[in-house]
């Protein structure tokens, strides 16, 4: 009997192994002769190291955009390949891109990995079907029509991320490829007159083989380790039935492109696919088909972009298959723009580099709610390097220099020369603690083991090196109006360091350079409570009594006046905003004129109205809360109040 798909819940692990055990006849498909024979033939097109590498590293949540781009730049032909793309009319960017690292900061991850993704099919599978008399150039025209049809139907529909509906729709038909590799004109026979884009195919495929395309481009997809949800669509495309809840969107985009595609390829049959289109626009996603008007009319015209950087032209030829002039003007470019961001001594990114992704940086974070450091580091008496040694020696101090402060930030962050010996990383959401560990550590790097200059031939062959680090940290209310502040700020608490005997690691506060919050400092952090109410203020002495915290308490204006002219200074205030004498706004008031804008406040009320909240945030206030808010996530913000990382709880 033919093999029809449960409607029972599908769990995800089981998701990719379902299209291959489909029964046809009492028999696995898995299970049949000529399906092992698809799977583990040794021809079967396969994944460059490359793709491998960023499919592994784009898995892992910690990986970093350098890394990422790192990996894709050993390729240079598919580097220049994905530049040319993200430059064209299809991404839009409102000016070139050039070098990887900026695509992914431009258009980020997903795109560039279903870009790589995508190449890497291609450039893998340029000669399958050579001699059966498969139409290779039809498949992949079909396919890079489907792929951007799914990602034109995402932008409108807002169901799944287009770049990977994208890349989805372009494997789906993967398991085609692997049965004209395997099975030769065997296969190529047996789909003879079929559509490749229509269910017939897979009618034709069960009843010559027990099983189709969707079953292998499931297990291929397994195989080759790719996103689960791409084997999903691979297994599901002329099957829709059973989807998890997770993957149905994207497979019904994928479906729904197919249609697109093949209403825009297949003219005799243009008003079946329309209506076809029209059918399931209306069951899945409760819209006409005239709402995607817009995205249909720009299928035909992306779909030919892409064609011709896929080059599908040059399908079946042996010879050079890129656009040789072309494509080494865009190396050179890129190349050119590498030298322009490298410095060439330490192979760090220079000062433009360093502009740049500072800008890039402190926008992102400071808009994500997220932090962000600049460690500003200077060798200590350098010059006397040069003066007694020469500057060859001072060349090679500044290379390990380099070296040393790449290796401690590894995935934490960015180095850069900043110029001289002169060097500034930057490093995206740590706390205060971990910035200090991190500044430390660049320190420890240089002072624990000398510099080996012995291959200079020297009369030393090793050389003593220490640095002097300053930390800049901006996280919630510690932001500076610009970027450039950031580096400003570390670069005072450098000098701080340099003045203090070198050596030494200082951290900015204020308009000078000082020590972290006491979370960072590990010591207690100072939580200074204005609050009127006994029961509020016993609460807190509950809730903060048995953490590593130094507690005060204050009624009213006056005795918080008192408390700061005596020289306490807070890491964290809380303040009400009715007190006994006085308000919670004047209160604030007094604080920040005693210890200035780096310390968190909150200002609570009972009943915070928009009146309130704006006086509080004239005062100075980090933010407002009201104290049915506050009761909702008290553990989190006692928690935040031990760290000294309130700012980022409560940034405005």
């Amino acid at each position: 009997m033919p093999w029809r798909l449960s409607d029972e819940p599908v769990s995800a692990g089981d998701v990719t192994r379902l299209p291959a055990q489909r029964r046809v006849g009492g028999a696995s498909g898995m299970e049949t002769v000529r399906f092992q024979k698809v799977i583990s033939c040794p021809n079967l097109p396969t994944l460059p190291g490359i793709a491998i590498q960023v499919l592994e590293l784009t898995g892992r949540p910690d990986t970093s955009l350098r890394s990422l781009a790192h990996v894709v730049e050993q390729d240079q032909a598919l580097a220049a390949k994905i530049l040319k793309t993200v430059n064209s009319s299809f991404y839009g960017l409102a000016k070139p891109c050039g070098t990887v690292d900026r695509a992914l900061n431009y258009l980020g991850l997903n795109t560039v990995k279903s870009l790589v993704l995508g190449f890497s099919l291609f450039d893998s599978t340029k000669l399958v079907g050579h001699g059966t008399g498969f139409d290779l150039q039809r498949y992949w025209r079909r396919s890079v029509c489907s792929a951007v049809a799914a990602r034109m139907l995402s932008l409108q529909l807002r169901r799944c991320d287009p770049d990977e509906a994208f890349t989805a729709a372009l494997f789906q038909d993967i398991g085609i490829l692997a049965a004209v590799t395997a099975l030769g004109e065997e296969y190529v026979n047996v789909m003879g007159e079929a559509n490749m884009g229509d269910d017939s195919c897979c009618q034709a495929e069960q009843a010559a083989f027990e099983f189709d395309h969707t079953s292998i481009g499931a297990a291929l997809a397994t195989k080759w380790r790719l996103p689960e949800s791409y084997g999903v669509v691979a297994g599901h495309h002329h099957h829709p039935r059973g989807v998890p809840t997770a993957s149905l969107h994207l497979v019904r985009t994928a479906i729904m492109a197919r249609y697109a595609a093949n209403m825009l390829l297949d003219k005799e049959q243009e008003a079946q696919w329309s209506s076809r289109l029209e059918r399931t626009t209306q069951e899945w996603f409760g819209c006409e088909l005239a709402e995607l008007d817009s995205a249909l009319s720009e299928i035909a015209s992306a779909a030919r972009q892409i064609e011709k950087l896929f080059d599908l032209d040059a399908i079946g030829s042996t010879s050079n298959l890129m656009a040789a002039a072309e494509e080494q003007a865009i190396q050179v470019r890129l190349e050119a723009d590498r030298a322009s961001t490298c410095d060439p001594l330490t192979g760090l990114g220079n000062r433009r580099r360093l502009d740049e992704r500072l800008a890039a940086l402190f926008a992102e974070s400071r808009a994500s709610g997220s932090s962000l450091t600049v460690i500003m580091c200077d060798g200590d008496r350098f010059k006397s390097i040069n003066d007694t040694l020469g500057h060859q020696a001072g060349d090679a101090v500044l290379k390990e220099i380099g070296e040393r402060l790449a290796t401690a930030m590894q995935e934490r962050g960015e180095v850069f020369r900043y110029g001289g010996e002169e060097f500034v990383a930057l490093l995206p959401g740590l706390t205060p603690a971990d910035a200090r560990a991190a500044g430390e550590e660049i320190r420890e790097s240089m002072a624990s083991i000398e510099v080996d200059i012995s291959a200079l031939g020297l009369s030393r062959s090793s050389v003593a090196v220490t640095i002097s680090v300053g930390i800049a940290h901006a996280q919630g209310a510690t932001w500076p109006e610009a970027c450039e502040h950031l580096v400003q700020r570390a670069d005072e608490a450098l000098y701080e360091a340099k003045h203090k005997g070198r050596n030494r690691v200082e951290w900015w506060v204020g308009a000078h350079a000082a020590q972290p919050p006491a979370a960072a400092r590990g010591e207690r952090t100072r939580v200074l409570i204005v609050e009127d109410d006994p029961l509020a203020a016993a609460i807190w002495r509950t809730l903060l009594g048995k953490q590593n915290v130094e507690m005060s308490f204050e009624a009213g204006v006056p005795g918080v006046k008192r408390l700061l002219e005596s020289g306490y200074k807070p890491d964290v205030a809380v303040v009400d905003y009715m007190l006994s004498i006085g308000t919670g706004p004047e209160a604030i008031v007094a604080i920040r004129a005693a210890v200035g804008k780096e310390v968190p406040i909150l200002l609570v009320s009972a009943h915070l109205s928009a009146d309130k909240r704006a006086a509080g945030e004239r005062a100075g206030a980090t933010a407002c809360m009201s104290k049915i808010e506050l009761c909702s996530s008290l553990g989190q913000i006692v928690q935040r109040l031990i760290t000294g990382e309130v700012s980022k709880l409560w940034a405005a």
